[in-house]
């Protein structure tokens, strides 16, 4: 069994990307946000091939030690000698006659990029761009120096300074970018271009690339590791540039071929980064397995991708699980990726996913979940799952911890008790925790009709001493003395449970559904309301041929009052049930969404979201397990619309298409905005400026750049312009 470990720092999530098509006064409102201080993990990833199986629960996966992260700084752009400070100017006024375009030239355009570079370099010193946050919104300012690079190659693209704008575009496009790790980071595409450029025109190999790129690049390190790829390539190589961001090469006789995978080159939070090559599909060749860290204050987070690589191009695999598709595995912690031969997964290879469950700096003990998955040819369809507590640490309420494991008495039981545990969120107090995990225990031994064994649990629970905060153990030792008499007077536990707040309903629905014996569905259904089930509507999936037969449900959760909508299959000799998404009709819409080459995907519609889920039957346990996610229907934010058309526009231009179109449409975008008075009239006004000297119409030209001038002095695009006018003589 292969085993891919790795421990990292984590972050708050994706962020959106900073708009550095605003100005410079938005940024210094944001930049006064202040990040907590980060606690830093070095990556550490062991690739330790080994036959023993999984871990048993007694053992705790290895982790990295805890030392700093080597800071990133932003290394000054190589650039052309800086001019002089520009002096102040009156802004052009009135029709604007006496201004006039400065005639353009490679030079010119060298001198806008470095005192932009200036600049922006001066804002680094900015207490407005200090912290976690504030150095988020400089670095999304480097998009501005990168779209100075970008205009000047639209112009001067044999200019002999091009060559270097070419470089700096690469950094300081990926410097702006702040998101995550990420597919879509700009600069995956602009170093790809750089290195298939060397390559395809015998300027380097991948035995000189490194050397290669350290010739143009001093900012970063590239490292070239050769690997084994598609049988039809000549060659093929994982290259990573810091350590950070991935691309895979091949060569077919002297052709190479370049891809950009992820990046997280530039994240403006501590972050870490590993890699390895390992086969998980049993197919023979080995699979890309990239995995990433982001940190914030308060904990640390990895995710997991994987590449197959076999028909030459890398194509990313997805996850079929409870949640739905996903296009790889993260956890909030530590996480590995463990390959399983064929011969120990019943007859398919596949993979277990372990990871830290819950939080892992607020929970009193260590959680670990086992995700097991396996390979089904074009996908990796979870199977099943288990938690454990692990052994007490220096970090975990040891007491609490050895009390709790020794509860369980089978591995099922133990499985509840880790869940209960790693729950910490459910309650605000710690001295709740006991309670909880005493109570879901007799829950878990009152469905499986062991009464006597739930009434003893019940007994323990109520026999602890109260503690700090008996306010928030009451509802505990409530709901405990309610289930306890409700099982002392034989009482039917389907209905005890509803009428119980703390009890998990859906869970207890769940098991009854499937301890019924063969009953036709209407049959069934006359059953459930007589059990006290509050029944709204059902209907029949539109079944494609081969399909399982499958039936939905939309009931009243007697606990909240919500309907939910339930999917209901007859596997065998018993029905299966799971609750999919909670809806706000009797009657919502359900409607075959897609199918073709895997499980159909169903779509239920309920106002302005939809829920999307699959139908699949898992083969080792016979439940029903329909992964699903929802999709927001709702539309767009009007400013963001307008954000997408000016960057498409823009985008449009510096690709080199006919700036007359653009500039239309540039116009008719301004036409719909409130101006001065919207931030983004600035770079609207700027771009109708350069489509239009591109043009050749200076007049509108002027015109549109006065205007930013006039109405916008603080954009940091003034300083572009100021280049670009003149008094007439």
């Amino acid at each position: 069994m292969k085993i891919i470990h790795s421990s990292f720092t984590t972050s708050d999530g994706p962020v959106s990307r900073a708009l550095w098509l605003i100005g410079v006064g938005i940024f210094l409102l944001a930049g006064c946000q202040r990040g907590l201080p980060e606690a830093a993990v070095t990556p550490d990833f062991t690739h330790t091939a080994t036959s023993t199986p999984l871990p048993p629960t007694t053992t705790r996966p290895p982790s990295a030690t805890p030392t700093p992260l080597p800071t990133r700084t932003m290394t000054a752009t190589p650039s052309a000698t800086l001019p002089p400070p520009l002096t102040a100017a009156t802004p052009p006024a009135g029709d604007r006659s006496g201004w006039r375009l400065v005639p353009w030239t490679a030079e010119q355009a060298d001198r806008l990029i470095a005192q932009t570079a200036s600049q922006l370099r001066a804002l680094e010193d900015d207490p407005n761009f200090g912290g976690v946050y504030g150095r988020k919104n400089l670095e999304s300012l480097y998009g501005l120096l990168g779209t100075a690079e970008q205009e000047a190659l639209l112009r001067f693209p044999e200019a002999p300074q091009a060559d270097r704008w070419r470089w700096d575009l690469a950094y300081n496009q990926g410097l702006a970018y702040v998101n995550p790790a990420s597919d879509q980071a700009p600069e995956l595409r602009a170093y790809a271009a750089l290195m298939s450029d060397a390559l395809n025109t015998q300027h380097a190999t991948l035995e000189t690339l490194s050397a290669w790129f350290a010739s143009h690049e001093t900012r970063l390190d590239l490292a070239v590791t050769p690997a084994e790829g598609s049988p039809q390539a000549d060659a093929s190589a994982l290259v990573s540039i810091d350590g950070m961001a991935y691309f895979w090469v091949t060569r077919r006789s002297t052709t190479y071929t370049v891809v950009g995978l992820r990046s997280n080159l530039f994240y403006f939070r501590e972050a870490g980064s590993g890699h390895d090559l390992i086969d998980l599909t049993g197919d023979g060749q080995p699979e890309i397995v990239l995995s990433f860290s982001e940190s914030n204050c308060c904990g640390f987070s990895t995710d997991h991708a994987i590449y197959d690589v076999t028909s030459g191009q890398p194509i990313r695999l997805t996850f079929v699980g409870p949640t739905g598709s996903l296009g790889g595995l993260a956890s909030t912690g530590d996480s590995s990726i463990q390959a399983i031969p064929a011969n120990e997964n019943e007859g398919q290879p596949g993979l277990i996913f372990d990871a830290t469950y819950g939080d892992p700096f607020l929970d009193p003990c260590t959680i670990r979940r086992y995700d097991r998955y396996h390979w089904t040819g074009r996908e990796f369809v979870w199977t099943s799952s288990r938690h454990a507590v692990l052994p007490p640490d220096q970090y975990n309420d040891r007491a609490f911890c050895q009390e709790v494991r020794a509860l369980g008495q089978t591995d099922a039981e133990a499985e509840v008790i880790a869940q209960a545990a790693g729950d910490y969120y459910e309650s605000s107090a710690h001295t709740v925790l006991p309670l909880r995990v005493r109570f879901r225990l007799a829950e878990y031994r009152a469905r499986q009709g062991q009464s006597d064994a739930a009434q003893s649990m019940l007994a323990s629970l109520l026999a602890i001493p109260e503690g700090e905060e008996p306010e928030s153990e009451a509802p505990w030792r409530d709901a405990a003395r309610v289930l306890l008499a409700d099982l002392q007077q034989d009482q039917p536990f389907l209905a005890s449970c509803s009428r119980n707040l703390l009890c998990d309903w859906p869970a207890a629905l769940t098991q009854w559904i499937g301890a019924q014996p063969t009953l036709r569905a209407d049959q069934l259904a006359l059953n459930l309301r007589a059990a006290g089930v509050d029944l709204r509507a059902s209907g029949l999936l539109s079944l494609t041929p081969g399909g399982t037969p499958t039936l939905w449900w939309v009931l009243r959760n007697p606990h909240t009052g919500q309907r939910e909508f339930w999917l209901l299959a007859q596997v065998g000799g018993h029905f299966s049930a799971r609750v999919v998404a909670a809806v706000e009709q009797d009657q919502p819409r359900v409607t075959l969404h897609y199918t073709g080459g895997g499980p159909d995907v169903y779509a239920v519609y309920d106002g302005r979201r939809s829920t999307l889920f699959q139908v699949r039957i898992d083969a080792a346990s016979g439940l029903l397990v329909p992964g699903y996610g929802s999709v927001d229907r709702t539309d767009p934010e009007p400013d963001l619309v307008r954000d997408a058309q000016l960057e498409t526009w823009r985008d449009a231009l510096l690709a080199g298409q006919e700036p007359g179109v653009i500039r239309e449409g540039l116009r008719d975008l301004r036409a719909e905005l409130d101006c001065p008075e919207q931030l983004i009239c600035a770079t609207v006004d700027y771009w109708i400026g350069l489509t239009s000297e591109l043009l050749g119409d200076e007049q509108a030209a002027v015109e549109a750049y006065g205007r930013v001038w006039d109405e916008a002095p603080d954009h940091l695009r003034v300083i572009w312009i100021r280049l670009k006018l003149d008094t007439s003589p």
